[in-house]
């Protein structure tokens, strides 16, 4: 093996970058990040509120290319919170191999427990909770899954971990 290649979390990275070491193999990660979308007051509103949507909340926020910050230009900003909150709160849940659906489940019931933690973690930092932050009410089977409504914050400060940690769910 000349190269390992790893996309996944940062524990992961450093462990496997550990093991590396010893025999001096190459290495390429993909760790994650907080990658964030710049919206100007002169984008077209539609085709934005579309594509960071989907940047954002596509496949639950569990996409290592997600863009879980966006920064908006004031004289537009809340027009766009607006209109976001709209279409988000528009998404449907369900099974993601219903063509029909939306959003899912997070992948499991202790990754939901850590995305709600940095919930918590950003209120008590601080930070407007702008919509979200809770389980949806859904019909069974969907009501014993770990669904999480798509979540934004505002008046985030770039120190908060909201901000500085990748939380991999449905959080902006």
């Amino acid at each position: 093996v000349d190269c390992i290649s790893f996309t996944g979390e940062t524990t992961t990275g450093k462990a496997i970058m550990k093991a590396a070491a010893d025999g001096l193999k190459e290495v390429s990660f993909e760790l994650g990040g907080k990658a964030a979308a710049v919206i100007f007051a002169d984008a077209d509103m539609d085709v934005v509120i579309a594509q960071t949507i989907r940047s954002t909340f596509l496949n639950q926020g569990e996409v290592c290319l997600a863009s879980p910050r966006l920064l908006v230009q004031r004289p537009i900003f809340d027009e766009f919170c607006k209109r976001y909150q709209a279409a988000a709160e528009a998404l449907v849940f369900g099974d993601p191999l219903d063509e029909a659906t939306s959003i899912g489940a997070l992948v499991d019931k202790e990754h939901y427990d850590r995305v709600v933690s940095y919930i918590e973690i950003a209120k008590k930092e601080g930070a407007r909770l702008l919509f979200g932050g809770d389980r949806p009410n859904l019909p069974a089977p969907f009501d014993k899954g770990a669904f999480l409504k798509p979540t934004a914050f505002v008046d985030v400060d770039n120190t908060m971990r909201i901000c500085q940690e990748e939380v991999f769910g449905p959080v902006v």
